[in-house]
């Protein structure tokens, strides 16, 4: 026989005598490894694994187990343990199928779990190492047709997670077949780090952390965390756990924490250092506010945009920039007007850090034009003095300059009046207009009390008032109605109301009557105030006691002489005319007739003049007429032989012509004679 044959024949036989004594491999599952087992007959073991298909070679052992690393990457383990007992070469052989079950946190999920020959506890096999009863079963449980148990878990959380399997105590079930609860969680809420408050302008790193929540962890299929970084909602970068931003402005950052499933962060604000750029002011002013002088605003506050925030100064600055006043504070209280310049109110806000122009101080201001009306000055100038009091004493005839003037914002207009005529208004020359009365001679009536007021478009208005006396002789007050003529019966009274100019107040006052006799009256006249200081009234009544009593009466106040007044017979049947010029003094009369008779002579002299110039050139107009027409008759004579005299006589033209060379009727030099000397005539019989 050939050595080949034999060692064929013998390996037959090993092959033979080795299925007769195979052993039988148990699993014991170890978070996430799986320990195989077998009883310990030979001094070392060569062992051989298939995962899904995949040949991993044969080891040699030398105790009685093997242990293969995260058995959960595998669906399908094969295990082969070769060993030599008594010389004689065994093996055995063992398939393990993994029952991996993989839900989100919060599902309901139904486990089926193979029932091993004897059981009475379902055990879990947590996520730390720990074994867990779960459920105790029953006789029923285990006598399904299906050979698998049938356990519910609702709302499945983190903590499910893990092996669960059917088992007679602690030990035995981790070597019976079970299932891999894996729990797909939310990763743990993630935390940004990092320094958010800077400078504006410059760069900070921040980083996200997060952790899985995912069990059991020895499940090496969970995908790591990936991290996406997002500002202001808006994703700016992905795949990185850190992110470099420059701050600029006030923003937000989150960040996502992605595994099966996705966390968000909570908003990281980034806080930027900076100063402030402008100043705003509640309630809102313009750039210029009007105030009346006494009138309050207020109150207002202060705001600026800083970080850290700022501190704020108001300040009260005059017009020649002065500083009355620095409060502390981003309010300022309510604030009165106690000026007539412009004021202005400056908020300052102060920062810890510069602005945009490099400073780290802005500020604003209020404008407060104050508007403000002061009392008019008013004073008098008599012949060049100047007078302040408001009472002035004048003479009439007096030159006099009553002028006012005024300050105010804005511009007053300011003018003057008195209490009846005004006098002639101008302006005197100067920053401000200022308007008067000029009077070249004071008269009595001009005695009044003179008003300045000032008027502007934001206030009422102001006045000032001075009072003018003028002392004037007393004399008749012409523009009031006073009659001079009277009609009366014997021993009747005539009634006399007599206007009177005068200033001061006249003391007495004296009648004389006819043949310029002092009249006595049976009651002395007494003198009342009219409705203006220099206006009086002379109240008198004149008995006519007898024939003599009627003519005229003359009024004299401190010895002056006012009017003359006719007294006539009411009962008397001559002319008024008549009895008036019977009273008249004889040169008066002589007057009269002079004057009358030289105007009589000098109109009809006229008259006479114009009359024989006329006449002179209406003469001179016929001659050159007739002349004229005898040598155009001549002229057609000669060349007709026709004799058209008649003709033209008769025309109606030369008719027209001879009615228009009428000569008038003239007076002459007689009748003119004859008028004065009857006029004349008539004069002397009335003397």
């Amino acid at each position: 026989m050939k050595p080949t044959s034999f060692y064929i024949f013998l390996l037959l036989v090993l092959l033979e005598r080795s299925k007769g004594q195979s052993f039988e491999i148990k699993s014991n599952f170890m978070n996430g490894d799986m320990m195989f087992t077998w009883s310990h007959e030979s001094k070392y073991h060569d062992v051989s694994v298939t995962c899904d298909g995949r040949h991993l070679g044969f080891t040699r052992v030398y105790d009685n187990k093997f242990v293969l690393k995260d058995i959960l990457n595998y669906n399908i383990v094969e295990v082969l343990v070769r060993a030599t007992i008594h010389y004689t070469y065994v093996e055995s052989r063992m398939t393990f199928h993994q029952s991996v079950l993989e839900v989100t946190e919060g599902s309901n999920v139904t486990l089926y779990i193979p029932i091993p020959t004897k059981a009475k506890t379902l055990f879990q096999l947590t996520d730390s190492g720990a074994s867990m009863p779960r459920y105790a079963v029953s006789a029923n449980d285990l006598t399904t047709s299906s050979r698998l148990f049938t356990f519910v878990l609702s709302n499945v959380s983190a903590t499910d997670a893990g092996y669960y399997a059917l088992g007679y105590d602690v030990q035995s079930f981790r070597t019976n077949h079970g299932v891999v609860l894996v729990v797909n969680a939310l990763p743990d809420n993630p935390k940004i780090t990092g320094i958010r408050n800077i400078p504006i302008g410059q760069s900070t790193k921040l980083k996200c952390h997060s952790i899985s929540r995912s069990r059991p962890l020895y499940f090496k299929k969970f995908p790591a965390i990936v991290y996406t970084w997002m500002v202001n909602n808006t994703v700016v970068q992905s795949d990185s756990q850190t992110l470099t931003m420059n701050v600029t402005s006030y923003t937000y950052v989150q960040c996502q924490a992605k595994e099966q499933l996705t966390s968000i962060s909570d908003f990281a604000y980034m806080q930027p250092l900076y100063g402030p750029e402008a100043v705003t002011m509640t309630p809102e002013f313009n750039t210029r506010v009007k105030l009346h002088n006494g009138a309050s605003f207020g109150p207002v506050f202060c705001m600026a945009d800083c970080n850290p925030p700022c501190t704020f100064q108001w300040r009260k600055v005059n017009l020649d920039g002065t500083i009355d006043e620095v409060i502390t504070t981003a309010n300022l209280p309510r604030q009165t007007v106690n000026s007539t310049e412009p004021l202005k109110y400056q908020c300052v806000a102060i920062g810890d850090y510069k602005n945009s122009r490099g400073s780290n101080t802005v500020s604003t201001e209020i404008n407060i034009d104050v508007q403000y009306l002061a009392k008019p000055t008013i004073l008098g100038i008599i012949n060049g003095n100047i007078i302040t009091e408001n009472i002035i004493q004048a003479k009439e005839g007096a030159s006099a300059v009553i002028q006012c003037s005024c300050s105010g914002n804005p511009k007053p207009k300011v003018y003057i009046t008195g209490n009846d005529k005004k006098g002639d208004i101008s302006w005197l020359p100067g920053k401000k207009a200022e308007p008067m009365y000029s009077y070249q001679k004071l008269e009595c009536e001009h005695t009044k009390e003179y008003t300045c007021d000032a008027y502007n478009d934001q206030l009422n208005h102001t006045s000032s008032s001075i009072h003018l006396f003028v002392e004037c002789s007393p004399r008749l007050d012409v523009n009031t109605t006073f009659s001079l003529h009277y009609q009366e019966n014997i021993d009747g009274y005539v009634v006399l109301k007599v206007p009177l100019i005068s200033y001061p107040k006249p003391k007495d006052a004296t009648w004389f009557g006819p043949r310029r006799e002092q009249f006595q009256l049976d009651a002395a006249s007494t003198i009342s105030q009219g409705d203006k200081p220099y206006q009086f009234w002379i109240h008198s009544e004149i008995h006519i006691i007898n024939k003599s009593s009627f003519g005229y009466y003359k009024l004299f106040v401190e010895g002056e002489e006012i009017l003359t007044i006719i007294i006539e017979n009411k009962g008397s049947t001559s002319s008024g005319l008549l009895t008036y010029l019977s009273t008249l003094p004889l040169l008066t009369l002589v007057t009269f007739a002079l004057g009358g008779t030289i105007s009589l002579f000098c109109f009809i002299s006229t008259l006479c003049y114009i009359g024989r110039k006329y006449k002179r050139r209406h003469r001179h107009h016929n001659r050159n007429r007739r002349l004229l027409f005898h040598r155009n008759r001549r002229q057609d004579q000669c060349k007709t032989g026709h004799n058209p005299f008649r003709d033209i006589h008769r025309s109606p033209v030369v008719a027209l012509l001879r009615a228009t060379t009428k000569p008038l009727t003239l007076l002459t030099i007689d009748h003119i004679f004859s008028v004065t000397y009857t006029f004349f005539n008539l004069v002397i019989i009335i003397l």
